[in-house]
């Protein structure tokens, strides 16, 4: 008695997965701060924690540092989302709109 067997060839399975990723970029402007040292101290704290810290500049009120935190999204939709909950954080802790910057 013989039997038969066959190879069973497998092909991988090609998923489209698509990998293009959104960025959204907040940058808050700090300040301002009556002196200098003041400005650099907390700058350093912030940056200790992780967020880009950036153009410590004097104006006429004083001292002020830009902050920047960017967030990666999967989708168009998840973008939104993340603008949407950005822009009602600032207004619920009482930013005013020219202190922030929401690019996309």
């Amino acid at each position: 008695m013989t039997v038969k067997t066959r190879k069973i060839i497998r092909k991988p399975v090609k998923r489209s997965v698509s990998k293009k990723q959104y960025r959204v970029v907040m940058a808050v402007k700090v300040g301002p701060f009556v002196s200098k040292s003041a400005a650099v101290t907390v700058a350093n704290q912030v940056a200790k924690k992780g967020i880009a810290v950036q153009n410590l500049t004097k104006a006429g009120k004083g001292y002020s540092f830009t902050t920047k935190v960017g967030y990666k999204c999967a989708s168009a939709s998840v973008k939104k989302q993340v603008i949407a909950k950005l822009k009602a954080y600032a207004k619920q802790s009482g930013m005013p709109a020219s202190a922030y910057k929401i690019t996309a």
